[in-house]
């Protein structure tokens, strides 16, 4: 319990960010299957955030640190922005 405590306070931390993953996000991915859209965004060091979006509404956010496989596996359906 105390790890899925410290977990979350990590995340918790991220939280400000939000707005700036949907403004300027490195990826955004459409996952055709869900209808969710993910935005990602690399923001520090080897920390992403994902911010995920189901039409107009905001679902959730995940913040990873060095996981870069999790991160790929979002990397599927349609790209619909990708920085140079």
């Amino acid at each position: 319990m105390t790890e899925e405590i410290d977990d979350f306070s990590k995340k918790m931390a991220y939280m400000y960010c939000i707005e700036e993953v949907l403004a300027k996000p490195s990826e955004i991915w459409y996952h055709p299957d869900d209808g969710i859209t993910y935005y990602l965004l690399k923001y520090e060091g080897d920390i992403t955030i994902v911010v995920k979006v189901k039409g107009e509404e905001f679902i959730d956010f995940d913040v990873f640190h060095k996981e870069f496989s999790k991160i790929n596996e979002l990397r599927y359906g349609i790209l619909k922005f990708a920085e140079e």
